[in-house]
């Protein structure tokens, strides 16, 4: 399948001024050779009906290892900094707008097939202490490190299958059963003004398994670390090569990802000419990601791979939120006023269903579409506050919401 298909959501602001976070996420299974590497890439768009951009990201999908590909990126539209002197126009209007148009672009290319999305809507309000809490980070890296040859043996752990069902994890040297071409989850607490840093340490490598490698044979381990609104890292994922050597798996460098210290005030004052989304602005369930690839010749035998996780510093910089007004309990009637029980009982209404909601889909280069909808179809709301996720199909006017516990 080929071409250009886009889809279009409409998400309605609750919270004069907020910042709305939108992640997109799919997942493709492990391919490797010429059909991985010619996936689409997917391209996210946040702007105003009005037309002003508040936020660009892309998604790779392309492989070539046989690792499979997590697809995850999000777009946001951005309260107002409020020590800012003179806003731009558009960062003014995407902070005021009572609407978002996002738009989900899935290109060119071998598409891979139908693949289901995963659509998450956040809202925050502004934080009342915004002006007064601690400047952001001057750039992405992190303080805390993890260190290279960790002591002791590794705690055993299983991961999960998804951000859904990651297990939480403290920081320490871990080890974890993988087959070829899995990726497995884990969810790290981070608070406000404490730093993150992950390493996929090594493999055993003195499996009787890869005793079936040659010396044209590799392996490869893989990490990544993904903010609580499912934003990736954009300094990974960390990748770790082994080759065949004299008989012997031999690893490449290590490496580790880090995640400077989680502060409110990154949105605004963390400079990153890659990406248009801001990352490590909120405190919450950091989640990290193991992936491992391998060749047919390993016949999906589970191995040992290592990884750490290290969480340092004292909490601060806690932002401050004005609590959500409490309804005014409705009086109570009096017994005056009471209506009068019906001496015969009134008709049941038969009840009705609720047409189904499609996605506005085109299979051209897209436009924005007009305030209120698009061409290709009736512009979808998501409802806001976190707990509702839009599961739909790029490729299919197939959609649907599911709410979270």
């Amino acid at each position: 399948m080929s071409g250009t298909t886009t889809s279009y959501y409409t998400i309605k602001r609750e919270i004069p001024g907020s910042t709305i976070r939108t992640n997109v996420l799919t997942r493709f299974p492990a391919v490797s050779g010429i059909e991985g590497a010619q996936r689409a890439r997917w391209q996210l768009t946040l702007t105003t009906p009005k037309g002003a951009r508040c936020s660009r990201e892309y998604i790779s999908t392309a492989e070539v290892t046989g690792r499979g590909v997590l697809g995850s990126g999000s777009v946001m539209a951005l309260s107002v900094d409020p020590r800012a002197t003179d806003p731009l126009s558009s960062v003014l209007e995407c902070a005021e707008a009572e609407e978002l148009v996002l738009e989900v672009e899935r290109g060119q290319g071998n598409m891979g097939g139908t693949a289901l999305v995963e659509i998450r809507v956040t809202e925050e309000p502004l934080a009342s202490n915004a002006t007064t809490l601690p400047d952001g980070a001057p750039n992405l890296d992190g303080a805390t490190t993890v260190p290279e040859n960790p002591e002791g043996a590794p705690a055993p752990v299983t991961g999960g299958a998804s951000f859904n069902d990651a297990p939480e994890i403290t920081p320490g040297y871990y080890e974890v059963e993988m087959v070829p071409g899995e990726m497995v989850f884990f969810s790290v607490p981070v608070d406000w003004g404490q730093s993150l840093s992950f390493a996929v340490q090594n493999v055993d490598t003195d499996h009787p398994v890869f005793e079936r490698l040659t010396t044209s044979n590799s392996i490869q381990l893989y990490g990544q670390v993904y903010g609580p609104d499912g934003t990736p890292s954009p300094n990974g994922p960390e990748f770790l090569n082994y080759v065949m050597v004299g008989g012997h798996l031999s690893a490449g460098s290590f490496n580790q990802l880090q995640v400077p210290a989680v502060n409110y005030r990154n949105r605004w004052d963390t400079p990153d000419s890659n990406r248009t989304t801001p990352m490590f602005s909120e405190a919450g369930n950091y989640f990290v990601t193991v992936a491992y690839s391998g060749r047919d010749v390993l016949d999906g035998v589970p191995v040992p791979v290592r990884f750490s996780v290290a969480v340092d510093g004292e909490v601060t910089g806690v932002p401050e939120f004005a609590p959500a007004p409490t309804p005014e309990p409705s009086p109570e009637p009096s017994p005056e006023s009471s209506p009068e029980p019906s001496p015969e009982p009134s008709p049941t209404a038969e009840p009705t269903s609720a047409p189904p909601l499609t996605s506005g889909e085109r299979t051209d280069s897209a436009e924005s579409p007009p305030a209120g909808g698009n061409e290709g179809g009736a512009s979808l709301p998501l409802i806001l506050g976190g707990s509702l996720v839009g599961v739909g199909v790029l490729g299919a006017l197939i959609y649907a919401l599911t709410r979270r516990a």
